[in-house]
């Protein structure tokens, strides 16, 4: 696990978030300043989600250490850690302050994490209790909650915009998703976005910040279209990009596969012999 997160997570991370900073204060108008550069590369601060992923995961390591087979035990931690992290956000105990590798965001995620432990246990069950009777009521209720009701549902961990009402949301949906991708796992471009989701997300960051200046200069204001060229762009790109990267440069996510290229070309000739 630990070396996962270092070669899956947290190199990849600083790889692309030191690819992604010159060109970023360039198109912001920014001067180069060593700190900013240190804390957006190093300090995992270009990219909040891997950060916070980052952090809940080796909190859960540390748990796993104890050799506690009960998923009970985990849940109930995780659960206690993210809605006191939320408290303190949300009452505003906790907005100063670095954060560095998001840490904040790490701690409120362990709520959301532990319940991914909770559904793998009793993946079958829940499947099984997904009626579409059951879920047809849940996709309303959230689409009513989040649709209508957006400015007093938080629900956004990236910028701590968060309450309970918007946490059953989020709980909801979760539970929710997975089910709902059960029909439609057969189409190709979502297994593959499936697949690749942290190579996909580095690329969310700075494909539809370019791509929406270049729309902006084109139609400017704010127009569905413009929002519809902008994520079709990004996902386009984005596509191209991840297969490239995982054709060509698979070490920049995972730095591992060199030595495995190295091992295999190694073995390679005794394999021919034989």
């Amino acid at each position: 696990m630990l070396l996962n997160i270092l070669f899956r997570i947290v190199i990849p991370s600083i790889i692309f978030s030191t690819v992604e900073f010159l060109p970023a204060i360039l198109l912001r108008g920014e001067s180069f300043e060593l700190e900013h550069f240190l804390y957006k590369t190093i300090g995992g601060g270009t990219y909040w989600f891997t950060s916070a992923l980052v952090v809940a995961q080796l909190l859960f390591v540390l748990l796993l250490s104890m050799r506690i087979r009960n998923v009970w035990f985990y849940v109930n931690i995780g659960a206690t850690i993210g809605l006191g992290a939320t408290y303190l956000i949300t009452n505003d105990y906790w907005s100063e302050g670095t954060n560095l590798w998001a840490y904040k965001h790490g701690l409120i995620s362990m709520f959301f994490l532990s319940l991914g432990g909770l559904y793998w246990r009793y993946e079958t069950i829940i499947t099984k209790w997904l009626r579409w009777y059951i879920i047809l009521p849940l996709v309303a209720a959230y689409t009513y909650i989040v649709g209508w009701h957006y400015d007093i549902v938080g629900c956004v961990i990236s910028t701590f915009r968060l309450n309970y009402l918007g946490i059953i949301a989020s709980v909801v949906i979760c539970f929710l998703l997975p089910k709902m991708m059960t029909y439609i796992k057969n189409i190709r471009a979502i297994t593959y976005l499936g697949q690749n989701t942290i190579g996909f997300y580095f690329m969310s960051g700075a494909l539809p910040i370019v791509l929406s200046m270049v729309v902006h200069k084109v139609m400017p204001g704010s127009s569905a279209l413009g929002l519809a060229i902008v994520f079709a762009g990004s996902m386009s790109i984005g596509y191209v990009a991840v297969y490239l990267i995982n054709r060509f440069m698979p070490w920049l996510l995972d730095l591992r596969t060199l030595k495995r290229k190295r091992t295999a070309m190694f073995l390679l000739p005794a394999i021919l012999r034989r």
